[in-house]
């Protein structure tokens, strides 16, 4: 749904375009180079990473936690999605979302997208901003200084700890190479507990920037233990990534206190061939009929796809010129997921009846991750 956006006054510093925080209610508001984020925390429910800003493919995550319900996880609904807009559950952590805009902007836009949360019996709604932009120069990519984040909610007895990560950002870092943040948990004022550690992806080019898992999960600290602890995170990336910024954010928690803090990489895409894929036939369609029913027919592992120079994603694959009275399908799929160095081999049949045409040049088109190959093979049934 598409609404109207209205101007609202709020503290100096917040959407001035400087760095600060300002608290509304159930919102924590900071400023960025996009104009802001916030997050989103009630008794029942809570959301980071919101308003949603999206340019010309590219996406955007959201953490999303319901903490209310008998289930033990939430199942989250987008509705009123801007055109060429999706939303879907991130494969890679629990309890993200994407949001990814395909195709072009033509000009700016704001929409307002209704979030439906339900974990067993509890159902919560919240409408949450989505902002369309137009190419990059009309809205810059975020610099290596990371978003301004909350400071703890302190105990009444001035217990608590610190989040910080180093280095808050890397540039220029050639794509395919990898990346360590480290992330140091500070205790305060006697502090003792458990804390969780996190990672995550709010904005990255492709899949191919990826987070291996943290050193550690979490950390414990005894009463009165003052010295800091840290932990590591990897990031990876492959010769596929191309000149772009990614956008982490990383969190500590315990039962009660929550940090927050951001970090930036930014790499140098691979000066080398682009990343593509082969597109080969294994043999020949050449073969005697085969007698099913009244119908000739030929099924055999045929088409061969093979990723080069980093390659990593998935490949459409379509049949054209089949000829009236034959049919030709992929047997397994006709969807095809390539990693870097993984050649894949799909099954392909045809059938027809007799006394129709038994020679020609079936064509295959296969496209993905911006390359299209086509192959045509000649097929003749003797």
């Amino acid at each position: 749904m598409k609404r109207r956006h209205f101007l609202a006054l709020v503290p100096a510093g917040v959407l001035a375009g400087c760095s600060g925080a300002g608290i509304f209610g159930d919102r924590r508001i900071f400023s960025d180079e996009f104009g802001y984020t916030e997050s989103i925390e009630t008794g029942s429910y809570a959301i980071y990473n919101s308003p949603v800003w999206l340019r010309p493919n590219t996406s955007w995550v959201i953490r999303v936690s319901v903490f209310t319900g008998t289930e033990p996880t939430e199942e989250v609904r987008a509705d009123g999605l801007p055109p060429g807009v999706s939303f879907r559950p991130d494969t890679e952590q629990l309890g993200q979302y994407v949001f990814t805009k395909v195709g072009a902007v033509s000009s700016p836009e704001n929409y307002d997208v209704l979030l439906t949360m339900t974990r067993g019996d509890q159902r919560y709604e919240r409408y949450i901003r989505v902002n369309l932009r137009t190419a990059e120069a009309d809205s810059p990519t975020p610099s290596p200084t990371p978003t301004a984040t909350p400071s703890p909610s302190p105990t009444p007895s001035g217990r608590g700890f610190t989040l910080a990560v180093s280095p808050t950002g890397i540039t220029d870092v050639p794509a395919g190479e990898q990346r360590v943040f480290t992330l140091t948990v500070t205790p305060q004022g006697g502090y003792a507990g458990t804390i969780a550690l996190g990672a995550s992806i709010i904005e990255r080019p492709n899949d191919s920037v990826r987070l291996g898992a943290l050193s550690s999960s979490s950390l414990v600290f005894a009463a009165g233990e003052l010295t800091p602890k840290s932990v590591t995170q990897i990031v990876t990336s492959t010769s596929a990534t191309p000149s772009s910024t990614t956008r982490l954010r990383f969190l500590a928690t315990d039962s009660s206190l929550r940090q927050e803090v951001d970090a930036t990489i930014s790499y140098r895409a691979s000066s080398g061939p682009s990343p593509t894929f082969n597109l080969t036939a294994s043999n020949e369609v050449d073969s005697s009929p085969r007698f099913f029913g009244g119908s000739v027919g030929y099924e055999g592992n045929l088409i061969l796809l093979a990723p080069q120079f980093g390659f990593d994603g998935t490949v459409a694959l379509s049949l054209e010129n089949v000829p009236d009275g034959w049919g030709a399908e992929f047997v397994t799929t006709s969807t095809v997921s390539l990693l870097e160095s993984a050649t894949r081999r799909v099954r392909l049949t045809m059938r027809g009846s007799f006394g129709v045409v038994t020679e020609w040049v079936l064509r295959i088109r296969a496209s993905g991750g911006g390359v299209e190959k086509t192959l045509e093979v000649p097929v003749r049934m003797l």
